[in-house]
């Protein structure tokens, strides 16, 4: 069985004669549907992504519209939750969550306050006689 996004995709291909509906572990037929694809025109494949993407755009239109037209004054009344994600230099990725922004703030707080930078004592050592 297919899931709607994925019968989006069948539908819109299938117009064109590519079967994007081959089993999961049949790399000749994803072979043949790529090749099948890359021969349409920019033309077609222009309309293969109208196709994709028409019953999106009005619900996707209309979240950016209320998103933008949001009255930014009553977003602190309205988080539930605060979360962040940080990147370190090891490409470590570590998220919290917090229960408001306070707490979200303090944390951030907590993470600079009078620690010395490890990478600038390196530097230092480094200079030393």
């Amino acid at each position: 069985m297919l899931s709607l996004g994925v019968l989006v995709f069948v539908t819109a291909l299938g117009k064109w004669g590519i079967d994007y509906a081959w089993a999961e572990n049949d790399r000749q037929a994803s072979v043949r549907a790529w090749e099948s694809f890359c021969g349409l025109t920019d033309v077609q494949k222009q309309q293969v992504a109208a196709d994709i993407t028409s019953g999106l755009m009005p619900q996707l239109r209309n979240e950016v519209i209320q998103v933008l037209e949001t009255d930014v004054s009553t977003i602190p009344q309205r988080v539930t939750q605060v979360e962040i994600l940080l990147k370190t230099d090891r490409n470590e990725m570590l998220l919290s969550t917090f229960k408001s922004v306070p707490q979200a703030i303090g944390h951030l707080a907590g993470l600079v306050a009078d620690k010395p930078d490890i990478s600038m004592a390196r530097v230092r050592q480094d200079k030393a006689p």
